[in-house]
């Protein structure tokens, strides 16, 4: 009985691999879409980007070595990743909205032990301090605030060689194409403090389609009634008005807290024509959180609630990533060459889609061991849920 259910299983991993491989294979050719579905299956039976792990769950009736040298040789191809990477943004852009968030992060591929890939470089955090070797990447994926899917968009890979710029150059050009791909206007970004760059806030500012929530560092400034002030100072005279009872889910499990809120009005030095707010948040952490906005903020509970259950939701995804990534043991992606890695990176980012498309179908959670955001962080609507305020 065991042995026909995991048979079933594979079958339908097999169903869906074939389907989503298709998609994301437009203008590559037969050899290198057999290799994308090779790649994709393996990788969910496995739970492993390493190519012999993939080439062992593949049980091709052919020598080990025979599959594992195939593989390599088609990992090499440098056209890959930029269509398949298209290909994914296109398929999944469709599920974007005018309200959904659009949730950016710069994870780290750190390869410390290896010594032989190519290309890697010291990285470094937001402050400077190194914290290993490898490479960055910047990821964009998809979610409502009212549902636990997850959708991937778009990523990028990069050696660290000139901190700052690459930062700039590789997140701005992710952005675009994701704003390109869902039709200019749709969706808000919502983002940490790394996009708290003047090179990133200042263009976002001035187009008038983008909508963003990001989190500020204290020490950002901002005109306030036509002066120049730090967001902490603002925060520190901003009145939080609006108090919500919510629930905080932790290891130890839920632990009830008292989140309170308020807004001010301000712009960007730097873009100085547009109208924003600044969100501010108690009883997060010791020090207020501070949320810049392109929302129009009025004295509203359902509109702040929404803001700043918008922020909470970006932490649970980043943790539900987390969670998927080192299941699918990404850190051991261990190649040769800078193509291999950005190929097999871009289709491990897929396996997202994959389970979500199972999620979709109704299919055994435990059996695709499925992505959906997990319970953990605060949640403003769990004590009471009700209707999902809608972003303005």
């Amino acid at each position: 009985m065991i042995e026909a259910n995991n048979s079933q299983i594979r079958m339908d991993v097999e169903c869906l691999v074939d389907s989503l491989a298709t998609d994301l294979s437009h203008g590559i050719g037969k050899v290198a879409t057999g290799f994308v579905k090779d790649v994709l299956l393996g990788m969910e039976l496995a739970h492993s980007p390493r190519l012999s792990d993939i080439a062992r769950a593949l049980e091709e009736k052919i020598g080990l070595r025979a599959t594992h040298k195939r593989l390599s040789r088609n990992a090499a191809r440098s056209e890959l990743a930029p269509i398949i990477s298209n290909n994914l943004l296109q398929l999944a852009a469709s599920r974007v909205h005018d309200d959904t968030l659009l949730i950016l992060d710069w994870p780290n591929l750190l390869k410390n032990r290896a010594e032989k890939m190519e290309n890697l470089n010291v990285i470094t955090d937001t402050k400077g301090n190194r914290v290993g070797r490898g490479y960055h990447l910047a990821d964009v994926v998809a979610a409502e605030v009212s549902s636990n899917n997850i959708t991937p968009l778009a990523q990028s890979i990069w050696p660290e060689i000139n901190p700052d710029t690459d930062f700039l150059s590789h997140t701005v050009e992710l952005v675009a194409r994701v704003r390109k791909a869902c039709g200019g206007s749709k969706g808000i970004i919502v983002a940490d403090r790394s996009a708290d760059h003047m090179g990133l806030l200042g263009p976002w500012t001035e187009d008038s389609n983008n909508r963003y929530l990001v989190r500020l560092r204290g020490h950002t400034e901002l005109m306030f009634r036509r002066q120049i002030v730090t967001a902490s100072e603002l925060a520190d005279g901003c009145d939080t008005p609006y108090g919500k009872n919510v629930v905080n889910i932790g290891q130890q499990g839920p632990k009830p807290e008292f989140l309170h809120f308020g807004h001010k009005s301000v712009r960007l030095p730097v873009a100085p024509d547009r109208p924003l707010s600044l969100v501010v948040v108690r009883g997060v952490s010791h020090e207020p959180v501070t949320l810049l906005t392109t929302e129009h903020v009025r004295d509203n509970r359902g509109i702040l609630t929404a803001l700043v259950e918008a922020y909470c939701r970006r932490w649970r995804i980043m943790s539900t990533k987390l969670r998927f990534y080192e299941r699918h043991q990404l850190s051991r992606i261990r190649v040769l060459g800078f193509d291999r890695i950005r190929n097999l990176a871009i289709l491990e980012f897929a396996l997202v889609y994959l389970h979500s498309l199972q999620h979709e179908a109704g299919g055994d959670v435990r059996a695709y061991d499925d992505i959906q955001v997990i319970e953990e962080g605060i949640d403003l609507y769990r004590a009471a849920r009700t209707e999902t305020p809608r972003l303005l």
